[in-house]
C-alpha cells in the first residue's frame, strides 16, 4: 500500500546541530519547512538557501521559546498564515551551566520554558492540527541520559537537563500510546554526543579534546538514524548508534546491581 508522503514540518531549533540536520534532510525529500529560531537574519539566510538547493518552501518565524506564551505566538501566526503541518520537530534545548544555587532563577525558568513547557505546549496546540490529517507525526528531540537510570557525577550539565529530558521521553511515549491508532507517530530521539555548537555554548568545549571522537556522531548521522526508524516502525523511543544503544544497557545495568 502506497504511503502517504509528508508535505510540511514545523522545526524548532532549526538553525544549527540536529534541527539544521533534520531542515536538510526534510527538504532533500522535498517536505516545506516550518523553521523556528531566535535569530532573524540567520533565519532568513537558511531560509533562502534551503529554497534554493531543494525547491521547497521554508517559511520562518523568528521566536525565543524560552519565553513564556511563545508557543501560542508562534502557533497563532502559522494561523494567520494559514500554514498547517504534518510533522512537528521539537529540538530546541541547550544546557545548564554552574552550580545549580549559584544560577540567577531566571536562567533555570528560561531553561524549563524550553525544553518542557514549550515543548509540551506546541504538542498540545498543534495535536487537533495534525489530527486531521490522514498521516501525522511529532519527533521530540531528548537525550541518552534519559535512559541511563543514574546521573552522571561531576557534570554540572545534568541538574535540570537529565531530568526534563526524562520527561521529554516519557511525555514522547504516553503520546505514541494514546494517539498510535489514530495515525499519530510519536518518537523520542535520544541522541548521545554530538558534533554540535551544544558544548560550545555551555562552556564544555574541552569535551571534544578529552573524548574519542569515535564516540562522537555528526548530526546527520543522528537525523538518518532518527529518521529511518520513523519511516518504518512505530517505536516511541529511538537511540542513535550502536555505540550509544551498548551505552545504555551498560548504565542500566551498573543500576540494577547498585541496589
Amino acid at each position: 500500500m502506497h504511503q502517504q508522503k509528508y508535505t510540511c514540518a514545523c522545526v524548532t531549533g532549526a538553525t544549527s546541530g540536529i534541527g539544521l540536520a533534520y531542515c536538510h534532510h526534510l527538504a532533500n525529500h522535498g517536505i516545506d519547512l516550518i523553521l523556528v529560531a531566535r535569530d532573524e537574519e540567520t533565519l532568513r539566510e537558511l531560509s533562502k538557501k534551503l529554497s534554493d538547493q531543494y525547491g521547497v518552501n521554508a517559511w520562518y518565524y523568528p521566536i525565543d521559546l524560552s519565553k513564556r506564551d511563545s508557543a501560542k505566538a508562534l502557533v497563532s501566526a502559522m494561523k494567520l498564515d494559514q500554514l498547517n503541518i504534518d510533522l512537528l520537530i521539537n529540538n530546541a534545548g541547550h544546557g545548564d551551566v554552574g552550580e545549580f544555587h549559584e544560577e540567577p532563577w531566571q536562567h533555570h525558568e528560561a531553561l524549563i520554558q524550553l525544553m518542557l513547557t514549550s515543548l509540551t505546549e506546541l504538542c498540545y496546540l498543534l495535536l487537533p492540527q495534525l489530527l486531521s490529517r490522514q498521516r501525522a507525526g511529532i519527533i521530540n528531540v531528548s537525550s541518552i541520559v534519559s535512559l541511563m537510570s543514574m546521573p552522571l557525577k561531576g557534570n554540572k550539565l545534568r541538574v535540570l537537563y537529565e531530568p526534563i529530558k526524562s520527561y521529554v521521553t516519557e511525555l514522547s511515549r504516553g503520546l505514541s500510546r494514546q494517539y498510535a491508532d489514530q495515525g499519530i507517530k510519536v518518537q523520542a530521539l535520544c541522541p548521545g554526543l554530538t558534533l554540535s555548537n551544544f558544548h560550545h555554548r555551555i562552556g564544555e568545549s574541552e569535551l571534544y579534546s578529552i573524548i574519542p571522537k569515535t564516540f562522537w556522531m555528526q548530526p546527520e548521522a543522528v537525523v538518518k538514524s532518527s529518521w529511518r526508524a520513523f519511516k518504518r516502525s512505530r517505536r516511541s523511543c529511538v537511540v542513535s548508534g550502536w555505540k550509544n544503544k551498548i551505552l545504555v544497557i551498560i548504565f542500566k545495568c551498573i543500576h540494577l546491581f547498585r541496589f
